[in-house]
């Protein structure tokens, strides 16, 4: 079947039960720039204060670095690791992969390695935990808020906001879409 651009947002059914065989996902032009935004609003994440505790008048702001080499510092040298691989590392290897992939097809490039890149993504897809680290960090709002004053920074917003960006571009991208004719993708 010839993927025509008029059918970029064409669902395709099957005649006799009307399940939905395919679907395509986003424009590459879209993916490519919520990836690249997602990065960009990453570095900050990673640098500015999420939490500020002050606790009887010793304050004690985090930022989702300190929180690592706070596990490092510990001894828990595998738990550092652990959430160093899943909660910062692999989102950004799963967005510089996807941009790998889709920046040259968007241009109309084909890309001899694309099934070993893909691959790659899929592997490290499974181990993206952004999401188990907002999970920890409400965890400690909560648990912190009774200890002490707790002030939630801005770096608490912007990792939502690049919580946000990320799995948009996560779900718009169909994995099946650069497997069509990727020229006309643009």
């Amino acid at each position: 079947m010839e993927y025509d651009v008029d059918d970029h947002k064409h669902n395709y059914v099957c005649p006799r039960c009307h399940s939905l065989i395919y679907s395509p996902g986003e424009k590459f032009s879209y993916i490519i720039i919520m990836a690249i935004t997602a990065l960009i609003i990453y570095i900050p994440t990673l640098f500015l204060p999420v939490l500020t505790l002050d606790m009887a008048g010793q304050v004690k702001s985090s930022t989702l670095l300190h929180v690592i080499g706070a596990f490092y510092d510990d001894g828990n040298i595998i738990i550092a690791t652990i959430i160093f691989f899943t909660g910062i590392l692999s989102p950004v290897i799963m967005l510089g992969l996807l941009l790998l992939m889709l920046i040259p097809l968007h241009f109309g490039k084909k890309l001899k390695s694309i099934s070993r890149i893909y691959h790659l993504y899929v592997t490290v897809r499974h181990w993206a935990m952004a999401e188990v680290y907002m999970i920890s960090i409400l965890v400690a709002v909560i648990k912190l808020k009774s200890i002490g004053d707790l002030d939630i920074d801005a770096g608490f917003f912007i990792f939502i906001f690049f919580l946000i960006c990320f799995y948009i571009t996560i779900i718009w991208f169909n994995p099946h879409d650069i497997w069509h004719n990727d020229a006309l993708r643009n």
